[in-house]
């Protein structure tokens, strides 16, 4: 692929991780800070995939009910890229411990 190639390639997907922010900020209203932050940290790995030597991991922390887990499941379906996400959560092996 030649370099102006990879350059129209490169802006397209960035226009559509803005279009995915814009998007995102609509549906869960509150959370813009958040929703910028995560695409931030995700777009390197967005827009040039061939580069990344490791998996890309991002943490979320939060109280109960407050959209972590929506907010990323929005971002991997608009993202089309339900094959490379995985999803862990260490509250459900807290869980199995205290028991």
């Amino acid at each position: 692929m030649g370099k102006e190639n990879l350059y129209k390639e490169v802006l397209q997907r960035k226009q559509r991780l803005n279009e995915i922010a814009i998007d995102l900020k609509q549906k869960f209203i509150g959370l813009d800070t958040v929703i910028d932050e995560v695409v931030n940290l995700s777009s390197a790995w967005y827009l040039f995939p061939n580069a990344q030597l490791r998996p890309t991991v991002i943490n979320l922390w939060g109280m109960t009910g407050s959209g972590k887990t929506a907010l990323v499941q929005a971002l991997v379906e608009l993202l089309d890229h339900k094959k490379y996400y995985t999803q862990m959560d260490m509250g459900e092996f807290e869980s199995d411990s205290a028991s």
